[in-house]
């Protein structure tokens, strides 16, 4: 009998992409930068506050998803399961809340990272960084009302009550269960 083996290779070049992945526009802007939009021909004026830090909240979304999906390559494709977790993980998964911690909360901007904050929520053991995952669903679940906001807490408390794999306990809830119509449980991150 023969085995396959997985083609880690389109993987390797998805993470080298990601991990030198900068783009232009979110470097930080030089003090007499203007913007183009308002000049009216005889001088220029400076970007508006409100521009700028919607600018920050699109670079810290972007690079909340960067490291998202550095996280997921690292634990599924790259992590050993007979060795010890590899520190990357839960340094991914610090970076990641911290870039969405740093998108306002008035911005929609920062409702877009549920699944980073579910990865990322999944693979910390830190208590504050778990208190953030749980306040970042609280706050959108309460503006938003949508119930994606409400079941990645639930799903979060699973995983971290249990010591487990955020994809053991996906499965388990989405096979196991099923609605009176007869479909399974499905989860929705965004």
């Amino acid at each position: 009998m023969e085995w396959l083996t997985f083609n880690l290779n389109p993987i390797v070049q998805i993470e080298e992409q990601l991990r030198s992945w900068m783009h232009p526009s979110f470097a930080a802007p030089s003090y007499n930068q203007t913007n183009p939009s308002v000049d009216d021909g005889t001088r220029t004026h400076p970007l508006d506050e409100d521009t700028v830090h919607a600018h920050q909240d699109r670079h810290h979304c972007a690079e909340a998803w960067r490291h998202a999906l550095l996280l997921y390559i690292d634990r599924l494709f790259r992590w050993d399961r007979s060795q010890i977790r590899p520190l990357s993980i839960p340094c991914l998964a610090r970076l990641t809340l911290n870039h969405v911690k740093c998108c306002r909360r008035t911005s929609q901007t920062q409702k877009q990272l549920l699944l980073p904050v579910f990865l990322a929520g999944s693979e910390t053991g830190d208590e504050e960084m778990r208190d953030m995952a749980r306040g970042y669903c609280r706050w959108w679940s309460e503006r938003s009302r949508y119930n994606m906001f409400q079941s990645v807490p639930v799903l979060l408390e699973d995983i971290w009550n249990g010591d487990t794999w955020w994809g053991d306990v996906v499965d388990e809830k989405t096979k196991g269960a099923s609605s009176a119509e007869g479909s399974n449980v499905q989860f929705l991150f965004g």
